[in-house]
């Protein structure tokens, strides 16, 4: 299992492609770089979950994990970055700021852009930035973790979608796209709008079994999914499907331009409607990567640029990581999360 360790700061909720990670992150003293507060694009889904969510505390407090996580899981309770004061007496600044670089390290090589395919998996912890799905799950410990402190039991915000219905007999999915969203402009698709259609597009190819057996089975309860107008989407279901939206807020089920797909570019680096773009790839090397100037939720990202290193020996990453060259890292077993742990010191903090 693959585990990222973040050095410095939190930085914005659009790399949450960590969450189905577990991280570890130092707190350095340094000021951070950015300090993102997600805003939900409208309505969350109601958690299924019994009992309410956790109570927000004051800005600045460190956050009450609930006791039934601090039961099942004591290291995470400990290192959570929530349990780091991001307060601006500590961090040094009293408002939220934009800009800088955040350097990550990327230990394995990807062997396609495209999440849809069998190699999918290969790119899909680093997808996230680069692309969007039409929910995504809520990262705020207080709204995701819901009911009595069940970590189990997440649920969603929107992404692409501004809004979901579900019919009263649990066959009908309704997603009202958020209007004006536009895939990066870059070729081939020149920053053209995303619509109902592109939603259908993948969403089909998704589920026809020629690229990947997995990502068919996800949608394989899908009778059919259409698109009535430019910024609506209707899936009908086979039968009720309860693990329906779980399902499409998967990192597998990023959204690609058909373009792209077309003409092969796909392969070779990023096309989305993702808040960063692709500027410079070069495969078993580095990636970077610049904000996108058209992203659709205004003030996003916080960051300027994201560079990520190819650095597949163990011993080089943990000394560019305690160096400061990279502020990020990607630990493989208990050895080197022991040797991060003492690198972080009494403010290292797990993150999901």
């Amino acid at each position: 299992m693959e585990t990222r360790v973040r050095a410095r700061f939190w930085y914005l909720g659009v790399l949450a492609a960590a969450a189905a990670l577990l991280a570890v992150g130092c707190a350095k003293g340094a000021e951070p770089t950015a300090t993102p507060t997600a805003t939900p694009q409208g309505a969350a889904a109601t958690p299924t979950s019994a009992g309410a969510a956790a109570t927000p505390t004051a800005a600045g407090s460190l956050i009450q994990i609930p006791q039934a996580i601090v039961d099942e899981m004591p290291l995470l309770a400990k290192y959570h970055w929530s349990r780091v004061d991001w307060s601006p007496a500590t961090l040094g600044k009293g408002e939220k700021t934009s800009g800088g670089v955040l350097k990550m390290n990327q230990p394995t090589v990807p062997r396609t852009w495209d999440t849809a395919t069998p190699f999918g998996s290969t790119v899909a912890l680093i997808s996230s930035p680069f692309y969007n799905r039409l929910l995504t799950y809520e990262m705020d410990l207080n709204k995701a973790y819901a009911g009595a402190g069940n970590i189990h039991k997440l649920f969603f915000k929107p992404d692409l979608a501004e809004s979901w219905t579900i019919s009263s007999d649990g066959l009908t999915y309704t997603f009202k796209l958020v209007q004006g969203v536009k895939w990066q402009n870059i070729p081939p698709i020149n920053g053209r709008e995303f619509t109902a259609d592109d939603v259908v597009y993948n969403i089909k190819r998704l589920s026809d079994g020629k690229l990947s057996g997995a990502t068919a089975d996800i949608f394989k309860n899908v009778a059919s999914v259409e698109a009535p107008d430019k910024y609506t989407v209707v899936f009908k279901m086979k039968t009720v499907d309860g693990a329906f939206l779980y399902s499409i807020v998967g990192p597998l089920n990023n959204f690609v331009p058909k373009e792209a797909v077309d003409d092969g570019s796909i392969n070779n680096g990023p096309v989305g409607t993702g808040a960063f773009i692709s500027k410079e790839y070069v495969a078993n090397d580095h990636l970077f990567a610049e904000k996108n100037p058209n992203y659709f939720r205004k003030g996003k990202p916080y960051l300027d640029r994201v560079e990520w290193f190819y650095i597949p020996d163990a011993a080089a990453r943990i000394a560019a990581f305690r160096t400061g060259q990279i502020d990020e890292y990607t630990y493989r077993g208990w050895n080197d999360a022991k040797q991060l742990i003492d690198i972080c010191g009494a403010l290292g903090a797990f993150s999901t």
